[in-house]
């Protein structure tokens, strides 16, 4: 009886978490577009020091600075960065890091997430041109159901490092 209980126990939990993915791989939207956002308390830093830090994080975590800076306006407190990884052989993501930054707080919200497939033609094209993150989040137009798994696991993966190196660097005491 105590393994007929175990048996249906083991069934039931693998059977429900078959059923969807994981919250964990769930990307996080906002209006049906992909958004990853957040509000971070800085105590005791002024807006000018919080911009220098930001300025700072892209630095040291873009390749080019300034290529990938759409926008830096000290007096607003607002940067745009284009943001560009790869999160497999034939997944490229784009997106945008946009940073409002205030005395003693800064939001960070990565948006506007797009994703190319590349995959040389015959013709030597690479092919689709990039598509919006919502056409395929999720998408059960893919013959390989892993496909989301990888796009999310991969794209999450580059966020949250960018994330900690964010606040790492935001934090940071300036004193010697």
């Amino acid at each position: 009886m105590k393994n007929t209980i175990i048996i249906l126990m083991m069934m039931f939990s693998c059977s429900s978490f078959s059923q969807e993915k994981p919250d964990s791989l769930r990307m996080p939207s906002k209006d049906g577009r992909v958004e990853i956002s957040e509000v971070i308390i800085v105590n005791n830093k002024k807006s000018a020091e919080l911009f220098s830090d930001a300025l700072l994080f892209i630095a040291e975590n873009y390749n080019s600075p300034q290529t990938v800076t759409r926008l830096s306006d000290r007096t607003s407190g607002k940067l745009l960065v284009n943001t560009f990884f790869v999160v497999s052989d034939y997944f490229h993501i784009k997106c945008i890091l946009e940073l409002d930054i205030k005395d003693g707080k800064y939001k960070y919200v990565f948006k506007d997430f797009t994703y190319q497939v590349v995959v040389e033609s015959l013709k030597g094209d690479l092919a689709p041109k990039a598509q919006a993150f919502d056409t395929v989040f999720p998408s059960k137009n893919y013959k390989d159901p892993n496909v989301y798994t990888k796009l999310a696991i991969g794209t999450l993966d580059s966020i949250n490092l960018l994330i900690t190196n964010l606040k790492k660097t935001m934090s940071k005491n300036d004193s010697f």
